[in-house]
C-alpha cells in the first residue's frame, strides 16, 4: 500500500499565512511528499514513529527538520 500523506486540517487564513511567510504551499509540500522548510523527499520509513507522521501531516517537517526545531528525545 502506498502512503498519501492527507495535510491536516487549517483555516484558510492559517495556511495562506504560512504561505506568505514561507514562500511554501504547506498542503502542497504535505502530498508531494517533500518537506515544507528543506524540500527533501519524506517516506514514511524516514519519520520515527507515530507523532513524529502526525506532525508531518500538521507541519510538513522531514524528520531532520522536526528534529533540529523540537530537539531529538
Amino acid at each position: 500500500m502506498e502512503w498519501r500523506p492527507i495535510p491536516a486540517e487549517k483555516t484558510p487564513e492559517l495556511d495562506r499565512a504560512i504561505k506568505k511567510i514561507t514562500g511554501v504551499d504547506r498542503q502542497e509540500s504535505i502530498r508531494s511528499k517533500r518537506c515544507a522548510l528543506c524540500a527533501a523527499a519524506v517516506t514514511l520509513k524516514s519519520l520515527s514513529g507515530f507523532q513524529s507522521i502526525e506532525e508531518y501531516h500538521n507541519s510538513g517537517m522531514c524528520q531532520k527538520c522536526q528534529d533540529k526545531f523540537f530537539g531529538k528525545d
